[in-house]
């Protein structure tokens, strides 16, 4: 009875053996093709989870450029205040920085003679350095009252040059004494420096009334 269902099996063996080659193949495709879609897939979300983090970084960098520039323009505002209200002009400062040099040498008990002004451009700080030069007789503690006066004045002095001549022993005996200040302008009128630094310098009787 089997020998007959296997004798028959062979002779129906060209009809069902293609048909068993085609399913097996088909089953061999689908397998292939599923785990080739799986494995793009893992690709892809890997991908797509790089570009994530990639646009987390650049959007943290963004905010941290946008804090910067705020700061640096907060920064400017502050310096171009400091520029126009501290430093100011010139022809908007000149009165006070006389009158600062001028309550700072009678506070010593010194009699400046003539005043000379001296005035350059600092290119690297894009500011004017206005300079005025004096003399007078005075003992050594006169001297070291002056120059603490001018450190305390509002106007920014910068003792730049002290030269004495004299007894070598300063403290006890009257000394010819040259002093350079300077301080530094936002601006300077070249109309007014060209006549405070013409050579004409002023007396120290009037930068002492004009500190009044």
């Amino acid at each position: 009875m089997i020998g007959r269902r296997w004798l028959a099996w062979r002779r129906l063996l060209p009809v069902w053996l293609p048909v068993m080659v085609f399913a097996v193949a088909n089953v061999v495709v689908y397998v292939w093709l599923s785990s080739e879609t799986i494995g793009r897939r893992a690709a892809l979300e890997a991908s797509v989870d790089d570009l994530q983090q990639t646009i987390a970084r650049l959007e943290k960098a963004r905010d941290r450029a946008a804090n910067d520039r705020q700061a640096v323009e907060a920064l400017q505002v502050e310096l171009d205040q400091i520029y126009d209200d501290v430093f100011s002009s010139l022809d908007q400062r000149l009165t006070a920085i006389l009158r600062a040099v001028g309550e700072a040498t009678r506070a010593a008990g010194v009699r400046p003679g003539t005043f000379t002004y001296g005035a350059n451009e600092d290119k690297d700080l894009g500011l004017w350095r206005f300079q005025i030069s004096f003399g007078f007789d005075a003992q050594y503690h006169q001297v070291r009252r002056l120059l603490d006066a001018l450190a305390e004045s509002a106007q920014f002095l910068i003792v730049d040059r002290v030269s004495f001549s004299g007894d070598e022993d300063a403290r006890s005996q009257e000394l010819r004494v040259s002093i350079a200040v300077s301080t530094y302008l936002a601006r300077a009128d070249k109309e007014l420096l060209d006549r405070l630094t013409s050579g004409r310098g002023g007396r120290g009787g009037d930068s002492g009334r004009g500190a009044r």
